[in-house]
C-alpha cells in the first residue's frame, strides 16, 4: 500500500541526500566547462607572453609582473584535464589522469626546490624570463595547483570519499588564491602582496586560474557536500549563493581596480576604495535581504512543523487504519489500527510488499485493474480479502492514492482500510437464511428456482439431458399427530440427509417447504440411469428411523421429469414432474414415475431385470452355449464362439436380447463378461481333458469394457487357470468386440496390443453396421472383420447386400486381415460367401448354438 513522504513518524526512514534540480544540475556542468576554458585560456596566455616576449602578454600580472610560464603550464593542464573530465568516464581516465599527475609533478618538484633550497632547474622548465633569471612560481601557486591536480585524480573516479576530496582540495587551492589575492589588493607583506615576485606570492593571473579551476572541480559534482547544498532548494541556500558571490566579486573587483590604477587606467586610489565600498554595500544587502528570507522560512517551518505534528498525532491515534509505502509499494510505515487489523507490528512489515497479506481470492485482472486506475486517476477504492498473520480472511473497504512530488514524480502510495469482516459475515448469514431452509440447511424453493433456470440454460447449450425429482414424504402427517413436530422435523433431517448421501457432487437436492424435497440431476444420461437413482433414493429412504425411541417405517414418493423430452422450461417441468409424483402415490407409494406412464413401466421391468440378473450371477443361473466356426471352403471347425443365456426359473432359458440391454444401462455388463471369459476357458480346458479338441473358443466383450486395461489382466488370469497360456495347450481364445471400439479412445488400442501379446486373436464383429474410419481400423491390433448378419440375411438376391458384404471382405484382405460371417442359414449365402472369398463362417447352416454337453458329442461325432 502507500502514503505521503512529509508525513512525520518516528517509523519513518531518514530523509536522502538533498537532490539538485536537473536544470540546475545542466547550468552547474555548463559552469564547469567554462571555468576549464578560463584556466586553459590563462594558461595559453601566460605561455605566450614567456615565449614571445611580447609586452602585452608578458605584463598580465599586476604591478607588471607576469604570469611565471610553469604556472602558466599548470594552468593549462588542470583547464583541460577538467575539460575532459566533464566529458565520460572514460575520457576522464584515460586523458584527465594524466594531464593531472602531470600538473602535480611540475607543483611537486617546484614545492621542493623551494623547501630543500635545491635548484633543480624546474623554473626554466619552459621558458627564461626576460631578465635572463628564471621565474619561480610562488609557493602559493605550486601548492594550489599540487592541491587542484590531487582533486582532479579524485574526480576521476566514483564514490563519495572520491567527490568529499575533489571539494576539499578545490576550497583550499581557493582560499589559498584568495589569501594571495587580498595581499595583492591590500598591498600586505605577509601575503605576497608588497613583493609579488617573492617567492611567496602569486601573481594575478595565477590566482584567477586557481580559482576558476576551484569553482569548475565544485561544479563538476553536484553531489557534493557543500554544492549540493549551495545549488539546492533547500532554505538558505540562495542566501549562501549571493555571500560566495559577493566573497568571490568583491576582492576580484578590487584587484580589477588595483590593477588598472597600476596599468594607468584610473588616476588614484580612490577607483579602489570605491569599488571596495560597493562590494561592502551589496554584500550588506544581500545579508540583510537573506535574513529576511530565512526568519520568513523558519516561520513557514514552524507552521509546517505544527501541521505536521498534528497530522502524526491523528496518524498513530486514527481508528482507522492507514499504511505508507514508497513508490514500490513497500511498507515504510502503518499506524497501530492497521496493526489491529492485520496481526502483523509495524516493525514486522517495514520493507516488505503488502502482497504478503494475498488471500488468493482475487486474481490477477483485480490487481491489474488496481494498479490501472493508480496510474491513470491517482487513486482507487473497493473491497478487498486479505489474510491476518494468523491466517485468517477478513475483508476491508481500501481507499489507495498516489502521491506525487512537485516535478509530478511518484513518491509514495497511501492507503486507508476499514474492516468490514463483520459486515461482510452479517450479509453472508443473511443471503443463507434468505436462500436456505433452516432446518435443513438446504437450498430453499427460491434458490433452487435460479438454481433450475441456471441448469436449464446449461443443458440447452451444451445439448444435455436434465432430471427434475420430485420428492415427498409418505404420510408425514400421521408422524406429527402422533410423535409431535419436533418428531417430524427430525424425520425431515434424516430424510434430508439420506436424499444427499445418494447424490453426485454436482447434483442439488432442495427442501420446497412442508415434507416436499427436490432433486435436480444435471447431465442426467439415459431413463434408465435416473430410474436406476430414483430406486436408489426410495430404497434408502424406506430404512426405518429412530424416532422419540421407536423405530419409525418411512418412505418416499417419487416424481421424475426430463428434460428435453418431457418439458422445455422450468414451469414446465416442474408441472411434468409433478403429475409424475402424483401418479406415483396413485400407486401405492414407495415407488417413482416417469411423466410417461409407458417410459415409467419400461424403466420399472429394467430395473426389475437388473435386480434379478444381479442376483442370477451369484445364484448360478447363468449358461453358455457354443456355435461352431467354420472353414468356408472347407467346412472344417475352426472354432466355437461363447453364447450368453439366462436359466430363468421361471420364465425358463432366456436369450441375451431380453436382459442384455439392462445389463449394459448398468455396471453389471463388466460383471458379466467377465464370468463369461473365465467360464468359457475353464470350458475349454474340459474338452481339452476329455480329449476333444475345440480347436478356438470366441468371447464377446463391449466396446467400452475394452477400453478398461484391467481386461487384459482378467483374460491373462482365466487362461492361465484353465492352462490354455502355453503354446501347446491347443486352444486359442478369441475376443470379439462391437465396431464401437473404433471411437473408444487410445486405452482400447493398448488393451487390445496386450491381448495380442498373449496369443489371443481380436476379431471385430457387426463390421458394417455402424460408423467405421478404415484410418483407425488400420492403427488397431486386429486379426478379422466379422460381416454384420444383417449383410448375410440379404444374399445372394440383394445387390446392396451383396455388394456391402464384398466390400468388407476387400477391405479386410487388403489389410491382411481376415474376413468372416456370421447367421449363414441357407446353402445360397454359403456359396456367395464363398466366392466373395470370405475366410470363415457360422450360423444355423454349419450348426446351431448347443450347451457344452451337446458339443462334447458334437465334436466326438467328428472326429
Amino acid at each position: 500500500m502507500p502514503t505521503p513522504a512529509n508525513l512525520v513518524s518516528p517509523r519513518l526512514p531518514a530523509p536522502a541526500a538533498i537532490a539538485v534540480p536537473t536544470s540546475r544540475i545542466h547550468a552547474l556542468r555548463t559552469s564547469a566547462r567554462v571555468a576549464g576554458l578560463i584556466a586553459a585560456g590563462l594558461g595559453v596566455l601566460g605561455l605566450l607572453g614567456g615565449l614571445l616576449h611580447w609586452p602585452p602578454l608578458a605584463t598580465l600580472g599586476a604591478g607588471g609582473v607576469p604570469m611565471e610560464p610553469n604556472s602558466a603550464l599548470m594552468s593549462l593542464l588542470c583547464g583541460v584535464s577538467l575539460i575532459f573530465a566533464l566529458r565520460s568516464p572514460t575520457s576522464a581516465r584515460r586523458s584527465t589522469c594524466p594531464l593531472a599527475v602531470a600538473a602535480f609533478a611540475v607543483a611537486a618538484l617546484t614545492l621542493t626546490q623551494w623547501a630543500s633550497g635545491w635548484d633543480f632547474g624546474v623554473d626554466g622548465l619552459i621558458v627564461h624570463g626576460g631578465t635572463g633569471t628564471p621565474q619561480r612560481p610562488s609557493v602559493l601557486s605550486a601548492l594550489s595547483f599540487a592541491m587542484l591536480s590531487l582533486g582532479l585524480i579524485a574526480m576521476c573516479n566514483r564514490g563519495p570519499m572520491h567527490t568529499l576530496l575533489s571539494e576539499a582540495t578545490a576550497l583550499a587551492a581557493a582560499s589559498a588564491a584568495l589569501v594571495g589575492l587580498l595581499g595583492l589588493v591590500f598591498s600586505a607583506p605577509s601575503l605576497g602582496g608588497a613583493n609579488v615576485a617573492s617567492s611567496s606570492g602569486m601573481a594575478l593571473p595565477s590566482m584567477l586560474a586557481v580559482l576558476a579551476l576551484a569553482a569548475g572541480m565544485m561544479s563538476a559534482r553536484p553531489d557534493g557536500p557543500v554544492i549540493s547544498v549551495l545549488a539546492s532548494s533547500q532554505p538558505g541556500a540562495q542566501l549562501g549563493r549571493r555571500l560566495l558571490g559577493w566573497l568571490l566579486g568583491a576582492p576580484l573587483l578590487a584587484a580589477l581596480l588595483q590593477a588598472g590604477v597600476q596599468q594607468g587606467w584610473f588616476s588614484g586610489t580612490w577607483a579602489l576604495a570605491l569599488g571596495v565600498s560597493v562590494a561592502m554595500a551589496a554584500m550588506a544587502a544581500a545579508i540583510v535581504s537573506g535574513a529576511r528570507r530565512l526568519n520568513a522560512a523558519a516561520l513557514h517551518c514552524e507552521l509546517e512543523l505544527a501541521q505536521l505534528r498534528q497530522a502524526a498525532v491523528v496518524f498513530r491515534s486514527s481508528n482507522e487504519a492507514i499504511v505508507i509505502t514508497d513508490a514500490q509499494a513497500n511498507i515504510l510505515t502503518a499506524n497501530r489500527a492497521y496493526e489491529d487489523i492485520t496481526g502483523y507490528a509495524v516493525d514486522e512489515l517495514v520493507g516488505r510488499n503488502p502482497r504478503l497479506m494475498k488471500s488468493g481470492r482475487h486474481d490477477t485482472e483485480f490487481y491489474r485493474t488496481i494498479w490501472r486506475e493508480l496510474h491513470e486517476r491517482g487513486a482507487w477504492r473497493g473491497e478487498v480479502w486479505n489474510r491476518r498473520k494468523n491466517g485468517e480472511l477478513y475483508a476491508v473497504w481500501q481507499s489507495i492514492s498516489a502521491i506525487r512530488d512537485d516535478d509530478g514524480g511518484l513518491t509514495n502510495y497511501v492507503a486507508l482500510l476499514a474492516d468490514i469482516t463483520a459486515i461482510k459475515e452479517a450479509e453472508a448469514r443473511l443471503q443463507h437464511l434468505a436462500h436456505h431452509a433452516p432446518l435443513t440447511d438446504m437450498p430453499n424453493r427460491l434458490l433452487f428456482a435460479s438454481t433450475l433456470e441456471r441448469s436449464l440454460a446449461h443443458a440447452r447449450r451444451q445439448q444435455h439431458r436434465l432430471a427434475l425429482l420430485l420428492v415427498d414424504l409418505d404420510r408425514f402427517k400421521r408422524v406429527n399427530d402422533t410423535l409431535g413436530h419436533p418428531a417430524g422435523d427430525r424425520l425431515l433431517q434424516v430424510m434430508a440427509e439420506r436424499l444427499h448421501s445418494k447424490l453426485r457432487a454436482g447434483d442439488t437436492v432442495a427442501r420446497l417447504g412442508g415434507d416436499e424435497f427436490s432433486v435436480l440431476i444435471e447431465d442426467a444420461g439415459s431413463r434408465d440411469e435416473v430410474a436406476a437413482l430414483a430406486g436408489k433414493l426410495v430404497a434408502h429412504a424406506a430404512q426405518p428411523v429412530w424416532l422419540e425411541g421407536r423405530s419409525v417405517d418411512t418412505s418416499i414418493s417419487v416424481g421424475i421429469a426430463i428434460f428435453p423430452d418431457d418439458a422445455g422450461t422450468a414451469a414446465d417441468l416442474t408441472r411434468a414432474a409433478d403429475a409424475a409424483l402424483y401418479r406415483a402415490k396413485a400407486s401405492g407409494r414407495n415407488t417413482f414415475s416417469f411423466h410417461s406412464a409407458e417410459l415409467t413401466q419400461l424403466a420399472a421391468r429394467r430395473l426389475v431385470v437388473e435386480t434379478s440378473l444381479r442376483r442370477a450371477i451369484g445364484a448360478g443361473e447363468l449358461r453358455l452355449h457354443y456355435q461352431p466356426q467354420v472353414d468356408a471352403a472347407s467346412g472344417q471347425l475352426r472354432g466355437l464362439e461363447a453364447l450368453l443365456r439366462w436359466q430363468h426359473p421361471d420364465q425358463g432359458l432366456l436369450l441375451p436380447d431380453s436382459f442384455i440391454g439392462a445389463a449394459q444401462e448398468s455396471s453389471l455388463i463388466e460383471l458379466l463378461e467377465d464370468w463369461v471369459l473365465q467360464e468359457a476357458c475353464r470350458q475349454a480346458r474340459r474338452w481339452l481333458d476329455a480329449g476333444l479338441q475345440p480347436r478356438r473358443i470366441g468371447v464377446n466383450l463391449a466396446g467400452r469394457h475394452v477400453a478398461n486395461e484391467q481386461v487384459a489382466a482378467t483374460a491373462e488370469r482365466a487362461m492361465r487357470a484353465a492352462r490354455l497360456d502355453g503354446p501347446a495347450c491347443g486352444v486359442q481364445l478369441q475376443i470379439e468386440i462391437t465396431e464401437s471400439i473404433l471411437h473408444a479412445g487410445p486405452g482400447s488400442a493398448a488393451t487390445l496390443q496386450a491381448l495380442r501379446g498373449m496369443g489371443v486373436k481380436v476379431v471385430i464383429e457387426d463390421f458394417g453396421a455402424g460408423h467405421w474410419s478404415l484410418a483407425q481400423l488400420k492403427e488397431l491390433p486386429i486379426d478379422a472383420l466379422k460381416i454384420d448378419r444383417q449383410f448375410v440375411q440379404r444374399l445372394p438376391d440383394d445387390a446392396d447386400g451383396v455388394a456391402m458384404a464384398e466390400t468388407i471382405v476387400s477391405i479386410a484382405h487388403h489389410l491382411g486381415l481376415q474376413a468372416m460371417a456370421e447367421g449363414v442359414e441357407t446353402p445360397a449365402q454359403h456359396r456367395c460367401l464363398q466366392a466373395m472369398g470370405c475366410d470363415e463362417m457360422q450360423g444355423h447352416l454349419s450348426g446351431r448354438a448347443m450347451a457344452p454337453e451337446d458339443v462334447a458329442a458334437w465334436l466326438a461325432a467328428r472326429g
